[in-house]
């Protein structure tokens, strides 16, 4: 009796996971198909899915990430990330990842970083690591983001730094183009508030390849290190700055506008209206994914693109989700496409 009134209880419960697990199927699988059929729709019309999550903006050179099954992977225009992403970059390359519509992360040559948690519901990011090298982080909208190394820990809010990072040479350095900073080294007491326009350094302790930390209660590690005095930055110094993270566009995208390519030396004046309603971009107009072709630096009165001209140049800039002309490509003489004016056309890639 007691074994047959058992059996019909196990029975029940195996009835109600059975169905509980059917449900839940049933839940993943509508899920999937409307993600599934949203994506179609938008590939279909020619958008992009929405800019919440992390996508690459920008790539140069040899840039790769390590996907979900551990390998390395290389890195493609309009890639996005839903989880943990990781990215680095070799010599003469570089990266752009969008963090949201207005903010920017941008890898230089030979630099290694990660996002170790990618919101799932909004594509949040709220912290950084930077392994090795030099990174640009551009927070437009006033949005804590933890900048981390193995000698830094601190949280930047609206602004724009430059942070490096060289283990080798136990060395952190931070520079604020914009905004304000609280730099040290890990958990250490020594500290210097940065503002606009000034740079500082950690010089940590190193013995035998291994980082020096003072190992306090609970297991909190202080970096063990001398801490430099600030630094002003000479308008040489920012320029440089600008040259090296060029793809980042700090004003155009702080302001929300979009992006000029320069003809003749001036840019253009933004137009009145709109000749095509589809298209996002101006000056000159263009749909997302075209790209313009622009003699930079012509004479204003020349009939061709005179590349034999000192600084006249012919490139390529594609007009990207938010309305931006980026990923500047300067083209060699023997394989210039430019004409005297401005040009709007798919791109040749």
């Amino acid at each position: 009796m007691d074994e047959n009134l058992g059996n019909r209880s196990r029975s029940r419960q195996h009835k109600k996971l059975s169905v509980a697990f059917a449900i839940a199927v049933s839940i993943i699988g509508v899920m999937a198909a409307r993600a599934s059929t949203y994506l179609s729709v938008a590939h279909a019309e020619g958008k992009a899915p929405p800019a919440a999550y992390p996508r690459v903006c920008g790539v140069k050179g040899k840039t790769e990430y390590i996907d979900t099954n551990g390998k390395t992977r290389p890195l493609v225009n309009h890639q996005i990330f839903y989880e943990k992403a990781a990215f680095t970059t070799g010599p003469k390359s570089q990266l752009c990842v969008e963090l949201s519509k207005t903010d920017r992360l941008v890898l230089v040559e030979n630099s290694q970083a990660s996002l170790p948690v990618i919101g799932f519901d909004n594509g949040k990011v709220e912290e950084i690591v930077l392994t090795k090298g030099r990174l640009r982080l551009l927070n437009v909208d006033d949005v804590a983001r933890m900048l981390t190394s193995d000698l830094l820990h601190e949280s930047l809010g609206k602004g724009d730094v430059v942070l490096s990072y060289n283990h080798g040479q136990a060395l952190s350095e931070i520079t604020v183009i914009d905004g304000k900073f609280h730099f040290r080294g890990l958990e250490n007491e020594d500290a210097v508030d940065l503002e606009a326009g000034e740079s500082a350094a950690f010089q940590g302790e190193i013995q035998g390849g291994d980082l020096q930390f003072d190992i306090l209660l609970k297991g909190k590690r202080v970096a063990r290190g001398q801490l430099s005095a600030k630094k002003k930055l000479t308008s040489a110094d920012l320029a440089d700055l600008e040259k090296e993270f060029a793809v980042i566009h700090t004003k155009s995208v702080a302001a929300e506008k979009p992006v000029a390519p320069v003809v003749a030396g001036k840019p253009k004046k933004a137009p009145l209206h709109k000749t095509n309603p589809d298209s996002i971009c101006s000056q000159p107009e263009g749909l997302f994914n075209q790209c313009t072709f622009v003699c930079e630096h012509n004479p204003p009165k020349a009939k061709t693109c005179l590349l034999d001209k000192p600084k006249v140049i012919c490139v390529r800039y594609r007009c990207n989700a938010n309305g931006y002309w980026e990923e500047r490509f300067e083209y060699s003489k023997e394989k210039s496409v430019c004409g005297a004016k401005p040009r709007v056309a798919d791109c040749d890639y």
